[in-house]
């Protein structure tokens, strides 16, 4: 390599390596050599537009609005000459800008480069600045769009008609756009337009009640799909299932590798059912209890597509679902019987086989998903905590033998005392010997009765992975010093115990 690219280089490094505005902004001063690559990094990555628009010749703020003094002449070089340096730009708090500033950047030009000829990502809030979206309308090589419109329905159609402008536009000019993602209510006009844009590779949409069943359809037919975030309230689910039965095609979110999925147990069901996805590698399901449905699922109906459609890809897979406390009182029995008592009914006792979505969840919803022997990563962010016993972990180390990363949750302060785990050390005995891969675990557990004497008695683990553990004990009185000597007997690759102890 000649000496000069040598040197070259080792700038671009050190440059790279400089992550505050003030160092960047003295090398730029420094010499003329090194102006340009230190403005380049100094500007590629803005967390506001403001600094951006003062660059505009007679810009000043008015009462909270940005207007033009139009006794100047509105000299845009040096504007456009940063903008094009801009690469990243979030801007999400509010702004007012009159109709004269988005028109002038809007109409001019200094060169047949459009503004923000680098912009390859931006995240705007078009409910705290509707005309924003009209300042990126010429973006060209944007790869990434991200835009959040608001839940107020007041302010909801001028955000929505600016978002379907920078969308539409991105259709027109923006072959590369492979990733969208959209938070607040959207209008028909916006939803038909996210259907048109079939090129997408990866998809957020959080939009509330506004989710529509042909804007479903229409992006489970986009080709390069890969990544799939939804979040939808009062879907027709009976329609949806319809109408993709009767679109129904093998190529139903054919390339989807990841999908994070919040709603009703019956939406998320019925979904998973018309997936035809063979590469799905990592399933969240986020289910909404305060969204109820006449059908009559259940968590084992579900785990049964699951297992069924994604046992052969599944690698990740992660559950998140809370009740409040209040509302939901019970205790295991170590008779696999659920003891519940709830608002309706002072108590009753319900069988683990006719344990419905509403109920505590118990490992046997578990038991579809066997098969799912690639599985590297297991969460259960539920509140209460699954109901999990020793003898379950049996069960776990035969279907899962590639675990890394296991999740059950901790108790909270908060929680009904009642809600005593029934895993114990032996949970971990059978973890310590079953998982060899192993390297982070999460979970509560009854450390009654640990002593010395019963730390001696245990196996010494020689065999695992285990790096990183963190427990929630329930013992009388607790004692974090015994469990970490028992942690450290069991897991010998052990770097960072974490142990939350709560007395009984």
């Amino acid at each position: 390599m000649h000496q000069a690219l040598l040197i070259d280089e080792i700038l671009e490094n050190i440059l790279d390596s400089c992550s505050d505005g003030n160092s960047l902004g003295r090398i730029a001063r420094t010499c003329q050599a090194w102006k340009e690559p230190a403005l380049n990094r100094l500007w590629r990555r803005l967390t506001c537009i403001v600094p951006l628009l003062q660059l505009i010749p007679g810009l000043k703020e008015v009462h909270g609005v940005y207007v033009l003094d139009i006794s100047i002449s509105p000299d845009l070089r040096v504007f456009f000459s940063y903008a094009s340096r801009v690469k990243y730009l979030v801007h999400r708090h509010r702004i007012r800008l009159d109709s004269s500033v988005t028109s002038l950047l809007v109409s001019q030009k200094v060169s047949e480069d459009p503004i923000f000829s680098r912009l390859s990502m931006v995240q705007l809030s078009l409910a705290n600045c509707p005309s924003l979206g009209l300042v990126f309308n010429q973006a060209r090589r944007l790869r990434s769009i991200d835009l959040d419109l608001g839940f107020k329905t007041s302010s909801s159609g001028q955000s929505n008609y600016a978002a379907i402008g920078l969308l539409q536009n991105a259709h027109d000019l923006t072959p590369g756009l492979e990733s969208l993602s959209i938070r607040g209510y959207a209008s028909d006009g916006l939803l038909n337009t996210i259907a048109s844009l079939s090129m997408l590779k990866s998809l957020s949409l959080r939009l509330g009640h506004t989710t529509s069943v042909d804007v479903l359809v229409a992006t489970s037919k986009f080709p390069l799909l890969a990544s799939l975030e939804l979040q939808a309230v009062g879907v027709d689910i009976e329609e949806m299932d319809q109408k993709w039965e009767s679109s129904a095609e093998a190529d139903s979110f054919s390339a989807l590798t990841t999908l994070d999925i919040r709603g009703c147990i019956s939406f998320i069901h019925t979904f998973v059912q018309n997936m035809r996805s063979k590469h799905l590698f990592k399933l969240h399901m986020d289910i909404d209890p305060s969204a109820h449905s006449d059908n009559d699922d259940s968590w084992m109906t579900l785990f049964d597509s699951v297992g069924n459609k994604f046992s052969d890809t599944l690698h990740d897979l992660a559950i998140e679902y809370h009740t409040e406390h209040d509302d939901l009182r019970l205790n295991v029995n170590p008779n696999n019987t659920i003891h519940v008592t709830t608002h309706d009914t002072l108590s009753s006792n319900v069988s683990s086989s006719d344990r419905k979505f509403n109920d505590f969840l118990g490992f046997d919803i578990l038991y579809p998903l066997t098969n799912a022997r690639n599985l590297h990563r297991v969460v259960f962010d539920t509140s209460p905590p699954l109901a999990i016993r020793d003898q379950d972990f049996d069960h776990i180390v035969k279907f899962w033998p590639n675990l890394e990363h296991f999740e059950l949750g901790s108790l909270q302060s908060t929680l009904d005392p009642a809600w005593t785990p029934y895993t114990t050390v032996k949970s971990l005995v059978t973890l310590s010997k079953g998982l060899g891969s192993l390297r982070t675990l999460i979970m509560p557990i009854d450390s009654s009765g640990l002593d010395a004497k019963a730390i001696d008695d245990l196996p010494s683990g020689t065999n695992n992975s285990l790096h990183t553990i963190s427990i929630t004990t329930v013992s009388s009185p607790p004692n974090s010093t015994t469990m970490g000597t028992c942690l450290n007997r069991l897991f010998s690759s052990l770097r960072e115990i974490e142990i939350h102890s709560e007395s009984l």
